[in-house]
């Protein structure tokens, strides 16, 4: 396994932001990975891996307290929507038709308040149609793969590779 070297920065305030130079092999590379301490933001341009990922946050009722939370995970770059509806067409976002492949769409309904014999009726890349019942009130989880980047490889063979004898 190749390891990345970091070439030493002064991480002075230069406009609060700083960037990363990233060693690709030949040459030290200034655009991947950018830091900036006024918006403590750091950005990475291209994939970005790590072994666990999560957040760590004030805690919203407990003062002098954390809240950390992992991040769902699994085997493709998904996208969610959920929400609460009292009509039959749930509209879906203007990016969604250009960020989600509409083949991948599934959804689930939760009624609220009663059965509903509530189904899917069609799935479209600018909304959803529901049927059954009358009076309806639901929740709903839309969930789809991103299209605008490649599926993940879910499995990496990364066991090293044994020099003919």
């Amino acid at each position: 396994m190749s390891k990345v070297k970091i070439k030493q920065v002064n991480i002075g305030p230069v406009s609060g932001q700083n960037v990363v130079p990233v060693w690709t092999g030949t040459e030290f590379d200034d655009t991947p990975i950018t830091v900036d301490f006024n918006l403590n933001e750091v950005n990475v341009a291209g994939d970005f891996s790590a072994t666990t990922k999560r957040f760590l946050i004030d805690h919203p009722t407990k003062p002098g307290f954390k809240l950390q939370h992992g991040n769902l995970e699994g085997p493709e770059h998904g996208v969610y929507l959920r929400g609460k509806s009292t009509t039959k067409k749930i509209k879906l976002p203007d990016y969604w038709a250009g960020l989600v492949d509409e083949t991948s769409i599934t959804v689930t309904l939760t009624p609220i308040g009663r059965a509903q014999n509530l189904y899917i009726k069609k799935i479209t890349s600018t909304f959803i149609e529901v049927a059954g019942g009358h009076k309806i009130e639901f929740f709903y989880l839309i969930q789809g793969a991103r299209k605008d980047v490649a599926p993940l490889a879910v499995e990496l063979d990364r066991r090293p590779v044994e020099p003919n004898k």
